[in-house]
């Protein structure tokens, strides 16, 4: 869904995952000890 740049930054690299990935997604950005994934609709 994402990766982290070796500058650090995450990137996108599955813009519009499936619903079926969606699960996925939510427990990453609920995971994110930092803060920086959001899921924008």
């Amino acid at each position: 869904m994402f990766e982290v740049g070796d500058d650090g930054q995450s990137r996108a690299i599955n813009p519009e995952p499936s619903e079926d990935d969606r699960r996925t997604v939510e427990d990453a950005v609920q995971g994110c000890p930092t803060g920086a994934l959001s899921i924008e609709e």
